[in-house]
């Protein structure tokens, strides 16, 4: 089995501000930093030792789509000509509860890009005449 080694600019890869902000360097030599010296391949002063550091726990709760609705009672809407009316809230991507990295999506596979996710709210009413 091989080893896998992940440097925080590979293939393209973007550096975040807040990955800037508490990390290991020379003037900050805080053992605890929240994130590892940056180092690119190129520097040679990198460091490549082999590490855990990268690895997450991957558990999480996410829920994804949710639909809440209220079907008004016939004897209601009958005395205004209506025959059905039915209010709902409708949400993706309402929320994820998770310890992995901040602003990562812990569904992401190895290798692949990934867009922010985008939360969709929608209210709504149908009417049957």
């Amino acid at each position: 089995m091989g080893s896998y080694q992940a440097y925080a600019f590979y293939n393209s890869g973007n550096i975040q501000r807040w990955q800037m902000e508490n990390r290991w360097t020379e003037e900050n030599p805080n053992p605890k930093a929240q994130y590892i010296k940056l180092t690119s391949l190129n520097d040679g002063a990198g460091t490549t030792m082999t590490s855990d550091y990268w690895l997450r726990n991957g558990t999480f709760l996410r829920v994804k789509n949710l639909q809440i609705g209220y079907t008004f009672p016939s004897n209601i809407t009958q005395k205004v000509h209506i025959s059905n009316t039915r209010i709902y809230f409708s949400g993706q991507n309402l929320f994820c509860i998770n310890n992995f990295y901040q602003g990562w999506d812990p569904e992401l596979s190895q290798g692949q890009s990934f867009y922010p996710i985008t939360a969709v709210y929608s209210l709504g009413i149908n009417l049957k005449f």
